[in-house]
């Protein structure tokens, strides 16, 4: 029975790995990406760290364990 839960758990898995999986960019426009990030706000504001201005604040990640930050 823990072998079936195990197993459908990792299939369940492999489809929502792709499903998550999004292209890394800005949703606001990118001069306004850089502004705030040279006023500091990357690191004081998770939307736009995480959702506003991902790639900009370098919150873009490489692999499933890896950010991008932390390669640079």
């Amino acid at each position: 029975m823990l072998f079936y839960a195990f197993a459908f758990v990792l299939f369940l898995s492999l489809f929502t790995l792709g499903a998550l999986a999004q292209p890394c960019k800005d949703v606001s426009p990118i001069p306004l990406c850089k502004k705030l990030k040279a006023q500091n706000k990357c690191k004081q504001d998770l939307v736009i760290r995480h959702y506003a201005c991902k790639k900009t604040c370098g919150y873009c990640r490489v692999s499933a364990d890896v950010p991008a930050q932390a390669l640079a």
